[in-house]
């Protein structure tokens, strides 16, 4: 089984090569990191360096490492767990470097933004009722209420980066993304603020339980 050091260093191996356009030889790498954590999961539970997973993850999205939507929306889940895991670690001062912590926010923000369509189905779960089969309206219903949260969601990230560091630090992409989200809601209440931070904790809880399962289906 593959140790913390040689995993990160994989890690760190593909985004370096990611970042030089080095794309094949990337991919060649993230796929091993892929098969690793499909073999264990929490190989970096509590490790300072797990958010680079959630970066990772990410990065095989956008890269198109695999074709079949149900990868894609998978990596896209993983790529939440491991950011949010990642917060948790932070507030409890295992992950001390603020620099560090900004990243996690953002990469988070950005995965939010390009991502938000391979939540849905899993978010609209939160909406439907679990003792009884749900109609064909109900699962409609359910579809539109989780699109309309995903911003919300979106928005609870972006403010927790305004209050932990007063600002977006200079990010254009930051900066960008909350005046637009502000512009088409001005009248975001905090109930819709509150319902966004939560939907995005029963996420991080609905992945766990899944992975824990060693269930990586999320469609």
């Amino acid at each position: 089984m593959i140790d913390e050091k040689t995993l990160i260093d994989q890690i760190e191996k593909a985004l370096d090569a990611t970042d030089n356009r080095k794309y094949r030889a990337a991919n060649e790498v993230f796929r091993n990191v892929y098969k690793t954590i499909h073999e264990n999961p929490f190989v970096l539970w509590n490790h300072p360096k797990v958010f680079l997973l959630g970066r990772a993850f990410m990065i095989m999205y956008h890269g198109d490492l695999f074709e079949e939507e149900e990868h894609n929306i998978e990596l896209a889940h993983l790529s939440l767990f491991y950011l949010h895991r990642s917060e948790e670690l932070y507030k409890t001062g295992i992950i001390t470097n603020q620099d560090d912590y900004f990243q996690i926010l953002r990469i988070q923000s950005v995965l939010l933004k390009t991502c938000e369509d391979c939540f849905i189905e899993s978010v609209s779960t939160f909406y439907q009722p679990h003792s009884r089969e749900i109609s064909a309206d109900e699962k409609k219903g359910s579809l539109l209420l989780a699109n309309r949260v995903m911003e919300y969601v979106l928005y609870s990230v972006l403010v927790e980066i305004t209050d932990t560091f007063n600002g977006f630090k200079g990010d254009a992409f930051l900066d960008e993304t909350c005046k637009n989200i502000e512009i088409y809601n001005p009248t975001i209440s905090d109930k819709l603020l509150k319902e966004g931070t939560n939907v995005r904790k029963l996420l991080y809880a609905f992945c766990k339980a899944k992975i824990a399962k060693n269930d990586f289906s999320f469609m």
